[in-house]
């Protein structure tokens, strides 16, 4: 997982705490989720003409997976975590009049950054999304951080942990197209805000 690579890298070893307990505990914080797009509730897969069954839901009720219900509650999870480092998954981007993708107006979450994939991989994404699920939209990860405890380290600055860069790749999952994005970058601490070492 992310948050046991980062562990790695910093030295540091798994702490769990129960549910709603504030994240400011030192050190390095960590929080993956995802938020499950809306495009990815309950759609009828061009295919097979259906909804798959692993996107049924069939244990939640509609109110559950609303998602002007849902969104509400993640932003305040989000902000509540106060995370230096946030790991997105299934973001839904925005379509801009531009024709490109950008990441929700209510994810800009304030004193933090944010990386992306770049413009044509959120592209192939949404036209994945247009041919299976006759709908435009971009669905990918994203990577939000403190401003004032880590920064984007300077272009060839080194990773802890070292290793390949890893490339997008399309598997298939329980007979499901899986499109695997890697959103990354070199985080380090900044002075003063006690984000420590490189992450």
């Amino acid at each position: 997982t992310t948050a046991g690579v980062l562990r790695r890298a910093a030295g540091m070893t798994a702490q769990r705490v129960p549910k709603g307990t504030p994240l400011r505990m030192g050190g390095l914080t960590v929080l993956s989720y995802n938020l499950l797009a809306p495009l990815y509730v309950r759609p009828i897969d061009q295919r097979t003409g259906s909804v798959q069954s692993f996107a049924a839901f069939e244990w939640s009720d509609e109110s559950s997976l609303d998602w002007d219900v849902r969104r509400p509650a993640l932003l305040r999870e989000l902000i509540g975590s106060s995370a230096d480092l946030i790991c997105l998954q299934e973001v839904q981007f925005d379509k801009g009049v531009d024709g490109g993708f950008a990441l929700p107006e209510w994810l800009r979450l304030p004193g933090y950054e944010v990386r992306v994939p770049p413009p044509a991989k959120l592209q192939e994404i949404a036209n994945r999304n247009m041919r299976v699920l006759s709908t435009e939209a971009a669905v990918g990860n994203a990577l939000l951080w403190r401003a004032d405890r880590l920064a984007e380290a300077p272009p060839g600055a080194p990773a802890r942990q070292g290793g390949k860069a890893g490339k997008a790749k399309a598997a298939k999952l329980g007979g499901r197209e899986q499109s695997v994005q890697r959103v990354g970058c070199v985080l380090q601490g900044v002075a003063g805000g006690g984000g420590g070492g490189q992450g």
